[in-house]
């Protein structure tokens, strides 16, 4: 009889399948390279467009991946920019370690970010950092400050705690059930969360590479992310900041509350609040016209400093 794990890796691999197909089906051209970090875990990089264009790195949430950018790494902003998306460690096509410490230090994060930027020596790029993408960004910055990088977006990003108020909202609550071994109960809260994460539903297609590319993310690197990520306050940080910033959130936002990126704007002084009034916790996903005119429109305001 297969055992759970076996059953997990079987059921995860065939989702990987489904998601590599439809990605290939998306025929967006990329430089794919593998960035070994200080511990010897091997990073997914892929690379788009423009390579003597300004570079954009973008940074995923929680049991995500790259693939989470689909919109974005197409043109028009290929036409312009150098875009770069990588796997993080426990997710995606990236390494997955079994030892919990590999998970469990934000320095750890913000380490293998900055080996991607050295790898791909990217040069002062733009960081745009969804979801734990941008806790990530956010500790990346506490660690190595603001020196090197041009500007950062923040796309439904807690990195911020509103007084009084609470950061997460009720689509949070299905990454607990995404942390259990037993694999029908995880699929169908992953499955719950992917769609919460959009304040519209999914069609068939779009639903499967989500739910495929997040089961590839095993429960040990899940739990061992979360636990790194859940206590992260980076108000400090954000003080600290004086390159361009532009937050991006969803009024319908069911993961992470709207006042967090109040406060974050409040706190951050070089920011910028763009709201999406009809998106929930993917901007980037649901309206992509919109998110990718604003990058770009920000990514430009950053190169003429």
């Amino acid at each position: 009889m297969m055992t759970t794990f076996a059953a997990w890796r079987s059921y995860a691999a065939a989702l990987i399948c489904t998601a590599a197909v439809s990605c290939a089906a998306a025929q967006n051209p990329f430089k794919a390279t593998w960035v070994t970090t200080d511990d010897g875990t091997r990073l997914s990089v892929r690379e788009y467009g423009n390579p003597q264009g300004p570079a954009i790195v973008f940074v995923h949430g929680i049991a995500q991946s790259q693939l989470a950018f689909g919109r974005q790494i197409r043109e028009p902003l290929t036409a312009k920019y150098r875009l770069i998306t990588y796997d993080l460690r426990g997710h995606g096509e990236s390494d997955k370690p079994q030892k919990e410490d590999a998970y469990t230090s934000g320095k750890r994060m913000s380490d293998d970010l900055q080996a991607v930027i050295n790898a791909t020596k990217a040069d002062k790029p733009v960081l745009v950092g969804w979801s734990l993408g941008g806790i990530v960004v956010a500790q990346y910055l506490s660690d190595y400050g603001d020196a090197g990088v041009s500007g950062v977006n923040f796309a439904g990003a807690r990195i911020a705690q509103p007084p009084g108020q609470v950061a997460r909202m009720p689509g949070a609550a299905f990454l607990r059930e995404m942390l259990v071994t037993d694999l029908e109960r995880n699929i169908r809260a992953t499955a719950s969360f992917v769609r919460a994460c959009v304040a519209a539903p999914l069609d068939a297609v779009d639903f499967e590479l989500m739910l495929g590319y997040n089961m590839a993310s095993p429960v040990h690197a899940r739990a061992a992310t979360l636990k790194w990520s859940g206590g992260t306050d980076f108000a400090g940080a954000l003080l600290r900041i004086r390159v361009p910033v532009l937050i991006s959130h969803g009024r319908r936002d069911q993961v992470i509350s709207p006042a967090v990126a109040e406060e974050a704007g409040r706190l951050l002084k070089t920011s910028t609040l763009s709201w999406y009034d009809e998106a929930g916790h993917s901007v980037f996903f649901e309206d992509a016209p919109r998110f990718n005119a604003e990058l770009a429109a920000f990514v430009d305001a950053t190169v003429r400093r």
